[in-house]
């Protein structure tokens, strides 16, 4: 049995979809094992441990999130196989070289990951392509395909996640049920975007400004993001605290910031220009206790650049 695991973003998804494509093509039983998030990957890893003679596959997360990393590995080990694993995030040349010992195959780059596994299971299969393509569109933010943007709109709306993976493995990238799902996620996105700018608090370290806002959990970081950037043109730097424990940092790309740097100081990870990790103490973030975890992550961010 085959047993995927990938992040719950557009880009996980489409990367655990052409998984089972690649497993269905070759006549392979699969199934979605469960979806890593910083906020509990620890407790989905320690479920792989408890799978039996399964062949596992990892998507989209990069393994210098996972406590213990090495003994982790080894007892997923024991009873299963460890086929393949790729990250599209930063990852370290100690975490790569403890991965490479235990999985058969890996891909750790900044391409995105549905298309790093695209490349390497199912190069010339059309649907594995298309499927890729999109992943792109979003995580690049290219906005060329509009399907791109629907299908993170019915993530974020809260569909399936397990039953879109298998619908794009089956190249169905839309559904009569998708219509009244996005008729009303849309509304209540353009709602919560129009009141991130009422909890705006702005931060400045050396010279640039962090700017500060309580985010909805379905809000996607990068419109969130955009959108921040977009409104208040002396912030140099979006800094997303969701309701749910997450911090996301967006940067413009004139600042000579590294995101995924400063991420890490948050148990996370991601690219120089966005990146995300979860704010310490605080597993959900109320308008009540909003001002603590702009306390925490503001001092976390003052220790980071003392440093430079």
């Amino acid at each position: 049995m085959f047993v995927v695991y990938s992040s719950p973003t557009i880009d996980g998804i489409s990367a655990a979809a052409i998984i089972l494509r690649y497993a269905r093509l070759f006549k392979h039983e699969a199934k979605i094992g469960g979806f890593l998030a910083f906020s509990d990957a620890q407790k989905t890893f320690e479920d792989m441990t408890k799978q039996d003679k399964s062949i596992i596959f990892i998507a989209d997360f990069p393994p210098d999130q996972v406590q213990q990393l090495e003994p982790t590995l080894k007892e997923i080990s024991t009873h299963n196989r460890i086929a393949y694993w790729n990250s599209s995030q930063k990852t370290s040349a100690r975490a790569k070289e403890i991965v490479s010992k235990y999985a058969r195959k890996t891909d750790f780059s900044e391409k995105c990951s549905a298309e790093l596994a695209m490349t390497t299971l199912l190069p010339q299969d059309s649907v594995a392509r298309e499927i890729a393509a999109i992943a792109h569109d979003y995580t690049s933010w290219l906005r060329k395909d509009a399907r791109s943007q629907q299908l993170n709109d019915i993530i974020n709306a809260g569909f399936d996640k397990k039953e879109l993976a298998d619908m794009l493995s089956r190249g169905v990238f839309s559904s009569p049920r998708f219509s009244g799902i996005l008729n009303t996620y849309s509304e209540k996105k353009k709602q919560a975007l129009n009141a991130l700018m009422g909890s705006l608090l702005i931060k400045k370290y050396l010279t640039h400004s962090f700017g500060y806002v309580l985010a909805d959990n379905h809000i996607p970081s990068a419109e969130a993001g955009e959108y921040l950037l977009s409104k208040h043109s002396g912030i140099d730097v979006a800094v997303l605290l969701y309701r749910d424990g997450r911090i996301i940092i967006r940067k413009r790309d004139s600042i000579p910031v590294d995101a995924s740097q400063i991420a890490r100081n948050f148990r996370g990870g991601g690219h120089s220009y966005a990146a995300g990790g979860i704010i310490p103490e605080m597993k959900s973030i109320t308008n009540d206790s909003y001002e603590r975890a702009v306390f925490i992550a503001d001092r976390i961010m003052k220790d980071f650049f003392l440093r430079f």
